[in-house]
């Protein structure tokens, strides 16, 4: 697994190549064992241990875009998952679904 996109202000050292190989194939293995593709990791995932950003490790949830592409999703927060709304989550939701459809020209 890699990270195509990442998108985050940090000062985390980088993690090594394999660190981020054995995340990504634990975000891949959490939300394909998902029933709704939507989960919520503790701090000892190695998602939140090696991908998440320093001080946005109180939240991190994956979700799963498509089972075929093998694509996640990861979000993280400063904010515990508690202060968040299931409309706030399901905007991941959404545009996994979102991206599954074919792009028109």
């Amino acid at each position: 697994g890699s990270v195509v996109y990442w998108l985050s202000n940090t000062d985390n050292s980088a993690p090594t190549h394999e660190q981020v190989a054995e995340a990504c194939q634990a975000a891949l293995d959490t939300c394909l064992q998902s029933k709704s593709g939507r989960v919520s990791l503790p701090p000892s995932h190695p998602v939140v241990q090696h991908l998440a950003p320093e001080g946005h490790q109180r939240c991190v949830v994956l979700q799963r875009v498509d089972e075929a592409s093998q694509l996640v999703w990861m979000m993280t927060s400063d904010q515990l998952l508690a202060s968040f709304t299931q409309r706030d989550l399901q905007w991941m939701g959404q545009l996994a679904l979102y991206m599954q459809q074919p792009l028109l020209m």
